[in-house]
């Protein structure tokens, strides 16, 4: 198992992290969307699409603490990644949510089996 990059309940002092990397990660696919829906309609759908996605993680954050996680590259503590989830432990399901990877660190992970109990 890669210890490279722990993985820990995120806490409020992350979120300008986890928006950032948001930002940075979702741009391909904004790019996209612009690119088939056109600048000006782009731009009307979407203005302060950035603050709204980082107010967002911010709610989900203190509505849901123990669904929120983030990784942390070892060396120097920066939060690069995270994940927000839902679990129905009586039903036995769970439901991934918003969730990336800062764009220098993609691909340099391994398969990793983790669960809420870790």
């Amino acid at each position: 198992m890669d210890e490279s990059y722990p993985i820990r309940q995120a806490r409020d002092d992350d979120m300008d992290e986890v928006a950032e990397i948001i930002r940075r990660a979702w741009q391909p696919i904004l790019a996209f969307h612009e690119q088939n829906m056109g600048s000006e309609l782009f731009a009307t759908l979407h203005s302060e699409w950035g603050k709204r996605i980082g107010d967002k993680v911010r709610r989900d954050r203190e509505q849901y603490p123990d669904w929120f996680f983030v990784a942390e590259a070892r060396e120097h503590g920066e939060v690069i990644a995270f994940i927000k989830f839902q679990m129905d432990r009586a039903r036995g399901i769970g439901t991934v949510g918003l969730n990336a990877v800062a764009p220098e660190f993609q691909g340099r992970g391994s398969h990793r089996t983790w669960s809420a109990s870790s």
